[in-house]
């Protein structure tokens, strides 16, 4: 990619000054940029296919506007669907906040506005598969909505120190992970059922052995095999007799002889 140079211009200060600007973006751009911007030539090169550094600056800065829109509202719906990344994340708080705090950071270093963090949190914590936990936070968004004991004045950051307490305490007393009563009942009738359906469910032997034991059936298929073989002894004697008349028509037949040639 290159600065069309020469001609009648070439001593002129604006050709001078297009020269020493593109040499300058050329500088920083790479290869990939390169390949990003090679699709807009129309609208920074003339007929004669001389860049107007001007526009190629105007081509690069629209296009770089537009990544970062497209990048701010990723990061703008990955704070929004906290909750369901806090599940994805198997309620690992440490690993949470790292997330929450890179979107978060990447979101104001742009100069986005953001909304108050304290309600994507809350719900956020709400989500995490510990009952001592989603109880201690529910208690603490009473009191900040509340403003209990000036709980109104919380910062996020000391939200997320305490939380991560809490959760560093959970840890070290072995407790994390814990499940509320009705959770607890929920498991327990999974396992009921589960069990009912075990004890069901009946085994290939014992059907086969409830198979056997069906008097009637057994009695047809006794039945059934008898008069089988009742038939298939009484065709072979038939055969045999009909086989017996052809040998004794043969052995009483008087013998004819030739007949000789007149």
């Amino acid at each position: 990619m290159t600065c069309k140079a020469g001609g009648a211009k070439a001593n002129s200060r604006y050709t001078q000054n297009n020269m020493a600007f593109y040499k300058c973006l050329k500088d920083y751009l790479t290869d990939e940029d390169y390949l990003r911007i090679l699709p807009h030539q129309h609208e920074y090169m003339d007929q004669d296919d001389t860049y107007q550094t001007q526009l190629l600056y105007k081509t690069i800065m629209h296009l770089a506007t537009i990544d970062s829109k497209a990048t701010s509202a990723v990061l703008r719906d990955n704070l929004y669907n906290l909750d369901a990344k806090t599940v994805q994340l198997n309620s690992n708080i440490l690993e949470f906040h790292f997330y929450f705090s890179t979107n978060y950071n990447q979101l104001l270093g742009r100069g986005e506005a953001v909304d108050s963090p304290f309600h994507l949190l809350f719900k956020a914590y709400k989500a995490v598969q510990d009952s001592d936990f989603v109880r201690y936070i529910t208690q603490k968004e009473k009191e900040y909505f509340e403003d209990k004991n000036g709980a109104g004045a919380l910062t996020y950051e000391e939200l997320i120190a305490m939380a991560t307490n809490k959760y560093n305490v959970l840890i070290a007393q072995g407790c994390w992970g814990a499940k509320s009563p009705n959770e607890q009942k929920i498991v327990a009738l999974i396992s009921q059922i589960e069990t009912l359906k075990g004890d069901l469910k009946l085994s290939k032997d014992l059907i086969a052995k409830l198979k056997k034991s069906n008097p009637k059936k057994e009695a047809d298929e006794k039945k059934k095999k008898k008069e089988k073989k009742e038939k298939k002894k009484k065709k072979k004697k038939e055969t045999n007799k009909e086989f017996q008349k052809r040998d004794e028509k043969w052995k009483i037949m008087p013998p004819q002889g030739r007949r000789e040639a007149h």
